[in-house]
Parts: structure tokens; C-alpha cells; sequence
């Protein structure tokens, strides 16, 4: 080979290289120059246009929701943040090293852009209702539910629906003691009415009524006196939401928690059976709180996960159609709120065992749950949740990060992975190619005979 071969050969093998590096240069700086991954609680600025982002949408069609099969898809939305997120209060994934924030940043919900995301991030999941976290009359979950995205739905022609949770904790509680606020709770019904159940086409109805979901009732129901006499505080606060709504409304209580008591006869279970009786529906939104329990162990693993549904759950839902009340399955990715709170709890993996991959606990609840679906409340399941990261119970997309178990003192040596769209993906999929068995209760019985 001469000098001249040599060069003109070196050069069409340099050129390519040269070319190929250049171009993952201009690349790199598109995705982060459009989205820079921000430590400060601020997004969606002037200079920025969130076109990153359009890269999660190249594999979903605007109208995923249309392929979606016998199923209503709902979760728990919390419209509380702001231009400091949440109060300027921490979160797992902020601490993580490296760390994981969401995949909008650390957003501020009171604006459309980011409603607008959200609901694209609906769209690739198949989700049909958002349950609104709701502390009051004028709070920032009321005024973004009502002004951004109630609006927002309304001027795009969303199918998306929207119910509200009552946040019993703030709306039903007095210097932390429970109690019955007559005054409140009459002109928070009166509210409701007017602003939600009358005003907003999209509101979520069940058998032509507005739902609404009441946050910890199995607790209001240990208040009070005789439930015989309709005394307990559960009994006195549903009579008079009843009574305030002037309008019938289909009242969903968190309640199927605590297990049904094997004594069909004890007074727990004529306990139980008076609050099924004056609620529409029953589910259950802790689901971390019965998984781990007293436990050491924060894998839920495939005997626990079964018993969950196929007993626990069942249980309630075979109870509640007794009683002529609906039961709505719920599912969870895991918690962890040692970002937020100092509590010492342990954590409850993605994953359902130590050696199973990211996101298989959420995969085997759906599984399970969807074997539970009530056609009485068309078939309803609802995720806990959206996007709560305090508890880091969000199925919301995260930046993609390798796993990290760092800070073991905020992880309890569990890994994490920036999942980016995994629990969308795993949403959709099952909604997706979900099917009614109408032998399903049947199989299910005979292999989960209840005690």
C-alpha cells in the first residue's frame, strides 16, 4: 500500500468516527439543554418547552385509551404543588444518589403545561379517572381541581374523569380530635354541589350519581356510640352529607382495611355490616399498611400478595355484595416516606421478591386485582397513586437513573431505579389486554375458601 492509499484509507475510516461523535455531542446537548435535570422546585419556565419529553410519546398513539377493553382505570391525584412542589418538603427520589426526580421536574401543577403532561401520561396508561386529593374550599387542591384542571379537560374534550377523595383527616378532625362538624360539613356539600357535582360534565357518576371518596372511614367508624342507633361518627357524617348534597350521591369508603371477622356474629362484624350498609362502595387505599404490618421483611413476596387478594380482599367484596355495596380493587408500586417523615417505617419494595425485577409487585397486583373488579361499579380499579411522592406511591414517569440503594438510610437497602415510563407501560398493557372471565369468582373461590 503507498503513502496515498494509506492516507485516503485512514481518512474514510477517521471521517465516520468523527461524524458519529459530533453527532452524540449535539444530541446530548437536545436532551439536556431542553430539560436540564433541576435540583431547584421550579419547571416549565420561559426558556424552557418541555420537548424532551416528546420522546415518551413516539410509542403511543393520542388515543391509547380507545384500545383499552372492559375496564375503568382510576388513580388518586394529588393537585397540591406549587411553585416550591410540595411546600418545599423532601421526597425519596430528591435524596437518592444519583438522584431521581420526576420526569417533569419538580413541578407546579396549578399550570397547564404540566396538566396538559399529566394527561398525555394518562393517555399511555389507560387511566379514565383521576381521584383529586380534596382538603377544602379554596385550598390549592380545590382551586387546581377546579380552575386548571377541570378547565383544561373541558378545552381539549378529555375523556378523562374526575372524583373527588374528602380528606377526612383535615375536614373531619378539630384540634386532631374527630368530630362531627355539622356547620363544615354542611357548607362543604353545599360547595361540592355546586362547583363539582352540578357544574362539570366529567364528573365521575356510578348509576347516575356524583362519587366521591371518603378517606379513612373504617377509622370514623370506631367513633361514637351504638351503631344500632345510626350513632357511630361514620353513621352521622354520611346521614348528613346525605342529607346537605340535596341530590343522591355514591358515597366510596376507604374501608376494606382491617380483615372481616371470622364470627359472622361478633359485634365487629354488626360493626362492619352497619357502615356497609349507609356507603355505595368499599376499597381499600393502604395497601402498604396490610402488606407490611408489623412485618421486618419489605418484599411482599407471591403467598402474602395472594392472601391479600384472594382472601383479604375477597373477603370484603363478597361481604360488601351482601350488603348491597360495591367493592373496588386498588393496587400500589410500593412506598417508601422516608423522605417526608422521620417515622421508622419499613419500606415496601417495587419488587416482589429480592431477586425479581423492578416493578414486579405492581405487575402481580394488577394481575390479582383485576380478577376482583365489581360490574356493579363498572368495573373499577383504582392505583394508589399518580403522583404522591412523600410516599413514593407514584406510578408518575421518574428520569431514567440506574438503580442506586444510596442512602441506605433513606433506602433501608432496597434499589431503586429511575423506571422512566415502566408502570404506565405495565398499566396499559394489563388494562389493555384485560378481559372479563364470568367464571373468574368462581375459580377464584374454590381456590381460596374463606374461613
Amino acid at each position: 500500500m503507498t503513502k496515498g492509499q494509506k492516507a485516503v484509507t485512514e481518512k474514510y475510516f477517521i471521517l465516520p468516527l468523527v461524524l458519529v461523535f459530533v453527532l452524540s455531542i449535539f444530541a446530548t446537548i437536545f436532551v439536556l439543554g431542553t430539560h436540564p435535570f433541576r435540583t431547584q422546585p421550579t419547571v416549565f419556565d420561559e426558556e424552557w418547552n418541555g420537548q424532551s419529553h416528546h420522546r415518551l410519546l413516539q410509542n403511543y398513539s393520542s388515543g391509547a385509551s380507545k384500545n383499552k377493553l372492559n375496564v375503568t382505570t382510576g388513580a388518586y391525584y394529588y393537585p397540591w404543588h406549587g411553585e416550591d412542589f410540595h411546600n418545599g418538603e423532601g421526597f425519596l427520589r430528591a435524596v437518592l444518589k444519583p438522584r431521581q426526580g420526576p420526569e417533569l421536574g419538580e413541578y407546579d401543577d396549578t399550570k397547564k403545561k404540566t396538566i396538559k403532561w399529566h394527561l398525555e401520561f394518562s393517555d399511555m396508561a389507560n387511566l379514565d379517572l383521576w381521584v383529586t386529593s380534596w382538603w377544602g374550599p379554596e385550598q390549592i387542591t380545590d382551586t387546581t381541581t377546579r380552575d386548571t384542571i377541570m378547565k383544561q379537560v373541558e378545552k381539549e374534550g378529555h375523556p378523562l374523569k374526575i372524583a373527588l377523595l374528602y380528606e377526612s383527616t383535615n375536614r373531619l378532625r378539630v384540634n386532631r380530635e374527630w368530630v362531627l362538624d355539622e356547620d363544615r360539613i354542611k357548607a362543604d356539600m353545599k360547595y361540592l354541589t355546586k362547583e363539582y357535582f352540578d357544574h362539570f360534565d366529567n364528573y365521575l357518576r356510578i348509576d347516575g350519581k356524583p362519587v366521591m371518596f371518603i378517606y379513612l372511614t373504617r377509622v370514623l367508624q370506631r367513633e361514637g356510640g351504638d351503631h344500632e342507633a345510626g350513632q357511630t361518627l361514620l353513621q352521622k357524617t354520611i346521614a348528613l352529607m346525605r342529607k346537605e348534597a340535596k341530590q343522591e350521591i355514591f358515597i366510596v369508603g376507604d374501608h376494606a382495611f382491617d380483615s372481616y371477622p371470622e364470627d359472622v356474629m361478633s359485634s365487629t362484624a354488626a360493626l362492619h355490616n352497619s357502615s356497609l350498609q349507609i356507603l355505595d362502595g368499599i376499597t381499600n387505599y393502604d395497601i402498604y399498611g396490610w402488606m407490611i404490618g408489623q412485618r421486618s421483611s419489605s418484599y411482599p413476596g407471591v403467598d402474602r400478595l395472594n392472601r391479600y387478594y384472594f382472601w383479604h380482599q375477597a373477603r370484603w367484596k363478597q361481604i360488601a355484595a351482601e350488603h348491597n355495596c360495591v367493592y373496588i380493587p386498588s393496587v400500589m408500586p410500593g412506598f417508601n416516606d422516608r423522605g417526608v417523615r422521620d417515622s421508622g417505617k419499613v419500606p415496601l419494595s417495587r419488587r416482589l421478591t429480592p431477586t425479581s425485577r423492578e416493578g414486579s409487585f405492581f405487575e402481580a397486583s394488577l394481575k390479582r386485582a383485576l380478577q376482583l373488579v365489581d360490574e356493579k361499579a363498572d368495573n373499577l380499579l383504582v392505583v394508589t397513586s399518580f403522583n404522591e411522592w412523600h410516599e413514593d406511591t407514584m406510578i408518575e414517569p421518574v428520569r431514567t437513573q440506574d438503580q442506586t440503594t444510596q442512602p441506605e438510610s433513606m433506602t433501608d437497602g432496597l434499589a431503586y431505579s429511575g423506571y422512566g415510563t415502566l408502570y404506565l407501560d405495565l398499566l396499559r398493557n394489563y388494562t389493555r389486554d384485560f378481559e372479563e372471565d364470568p367464571m373468574r369468582w368462581s375459580k377464584m373461590m374454590s381456590d381460596y375458601e374463606f374461613e
